[in-house]
């Protein structure tokens, strides 16, 4: 190893360093979301769960296309 990084660890380095987040940071937002997503469950429930249910469908037609893309490439 060398001696000028001798002290510093794998994976500390300035450029991993750049894209990360403090777990405060983390935790304020993760909480900023839940409470955000709770103020529209509580105070629009009809336009939440149409959200909900157009999310789902495009989940499903999406794994409806990437079945018919496997069964067209192995058929």
């Amino acid at each position: 190893m060398l001696a000028w990084s001798a002290g510093i660890r794998k994976g500390s380095g300035i450029a991993h360093q750049r894209g990360a987040m403090s777990s405060g940071v983390k935790k304020v937002i993760v909480i900023g979301v839940v409470v955000l997503v709770l103020f529209f469950l509580i105070s629009q429930p009809t336009h939440s769960a149409e959200m909900v249910h157009r999310v789902l469908g495009w989940l499903k037609d999406g794994a409806d296309a990437i079945v018919t893309f496997f069964k067209q490439v192995f058929s």
